[in-house]
């Protein structure tokens, strides 16, 4: 089989491509297996599903969850979910209520600060839209109030900035059981950037299947020590670009692919 890509970003979350141009890329990089992860939603599914099948590339459902746990943000991807369980359904719903609510207070910061943004300048509906922190930045950088995505969050989105706003996620133990709920296998994405390898094992207790190892802000070294930790919590590998299409990881698709036998637990699992 050729290349597999098990992680990358659509205009349903963060990413700059619909999931039509986005599968575009995949066959351009002569991907055999894609799968579009976008953050708390599994709005362009269907879409990048039929382009796939157009392009004769394999997918199958895939999400991230936003996730917090002991402190620390947790990314949970969940693959071969079933896009109508109830339960992930309703924490979708419950998520795109509380990253609207969330957004409108960051434009009510900004506004204060003399920042005029129009809510339906950058939201397509509340049916699909991702609401969240990546389309403010856009907006900020389109109207000209910073040079780019990294200043938006420095100087107004980001933890420090003026016009943060914190958001209460799920727990990273739950979203892990949720996934399992909705037939999905739990993998714990790049976990080299939370650097909380002691949380690990209560996570492998929630039901986590995998790591994710190979990802761009992962060191050769990290690499390998995941690898070498995977076994150890009998937590097969997996990984991807965490592609956006923005300038930021330009080049990322392609590169950061995996080979079919890095991934042959999860694809065991998923056809159980």
């Amino acid at each position: 089989m050729p290349p597999a890509d098990l992680h990358m970003h659509s205009t349903f979350s963060d990413g700059l491509l619909t999931p039509t141009q986005l599968a575009e890329e995949c066959a351009a990089q002569e991907l055999g297996l894609c799968v579009l992860t976008d953050h708390d939603t599994l709005g362009g599914f269907t879409e990048f599903q039929a382009a796939c099948d157009e392009l004769g590339i394999q997918t199958f459902t895939g999400i991230e969850l936003s996730t917090n746990y002991h402190g620390a943000s947790f990314h949970v991807l969940g693959y071969g979910v079933d896009p109508d369980n109830s339960q992930l359904q309703a924490h979708l719903k419950q998520t795109i209520t509380n990253r609207k609510n969330r957004m409108l207070r960051i434009l009510e910061k900004l506004s204060s600060l003399g920042i005029e943004l129009a809510l339906d300048g950058f939201v397509r509906n509340d049916e699909d839209a991702r609401f969240g922190r990546p389309q403010i930045a856009d907006a900020l950088v389109a109207g000209g109030f910073v040079a780019d995505f990294r200043e938006a969050f420095q100087k107004y989105l980001g933890s420090r900035g003026s016009a943060y706003v914190p958001y209460e996620k799920i727990q990273a133990d739950a979203a892990v059981r949720l996934i399992k709920s909705a037939g999905g296998q739990a993998v714990l994405a790049h976990p080299g950037l939370q650097n909380r390898d002691d949380l690990l094992a209560k996570l492998v207790e929630a039901g986590l299947d995998g790591l994710e190892v190979i990802h761009p802000e992962h060191s050769p070294e990290l690499v390998i020590h995941y690898e070498q930790m995977a076994p150890d919590f009998q937590l097969y590998t997996t990984g991807g670009s965490d592609y956006h299409a923005r300038a930021s990881d330009e080049g990322y698709l392609g590169k950061f692919s995996v080979s079919a036998s890095r991934i042959k637990g999860l694809l065991a699992k998923l056809h159980d």
